[in-house]
């Protein structure tokens, strides 16, 4: 009896989630749309990733499923079910999804700030007639996307003292032929 009332529940709880899920898919779809997320997807190059690795959908239909199925399968599932290990890592990711969200925001701006940056050094390298404008604007894109990816790791706090101790190097790093001229001593 215990047993068939928790399949019971299991499945009313399956169907109020199924409706919850729908709903909340739809209004992230609208949401991230009415933003100009797909703009801004392709303006940094997710479609081409995403055409690169044979995905069909684009961002926003992604984005859309990946919380689809996080609503009607994951959180009534354990809940239901009683799986509290499950539920309390579910309830820690819940605790932690404005840093995830903020992580993510970093590294959008981040890469929309790099593919920017990139393509004026690489018009700046072309006119200026300067080496390899290519080569440059990877270099100049590389380097923004990999600090935003640094201050993200910072805001989800993965290795806080790693993280610290690169930024106090990178901030107290002096070339040697300045340190080496700033301290002589007559």
């Amino acid at each position: 009896m215990n047993f068939c009332s928790q399949v019971l529940g299991f499945l009313v709880i399956l169907l109020i989630g199924w409706m919850i899920a729908n709903v909340l898919s739809r209004t992230v779809m609208v949401v991230l749309r009415r933003i100009g997320f797909e703009r801004l997807g392709t303006r940094i190059g997710l479609d081409r990733l995403a055409q690169r690795t044979e995905v069909r959908p684009n961002t926003v239909t992604i984005l859309r499923r990946i919380v689809y199925w996080f609503v009607f399968l994951l959180v009534p599932t354990v809940d239901a079910l009683r799986l509290t290990v499950v539920n309390s890592i579910l309830n820690e990711l819940i605790v932690h999804s404005p840093n995830v969200f903020v992580a993510g925001l970093l590294l959008f701006l981040g890469t929309l700030a790099a593919s920017f940056v990139a393509d004026i050094v690489r018009g700046a390298t072309a006119a200026a007639g300067v080496g390899q404008p290519h080569l440059f604007a990877a270099i100049a894109g590389c380097a923004i996307i990999a600090f935003a990816g640094l201050i993200a790791l910072e805001q989800l706090q993965i290795a806080p003292a790693l993280l610290n101790i690169l930024f106090t190097a990178v901030a107290e790093h002096r070339p040697s032929a300045q340190a080496d001229a700033g301290d002589a001593s007559p």
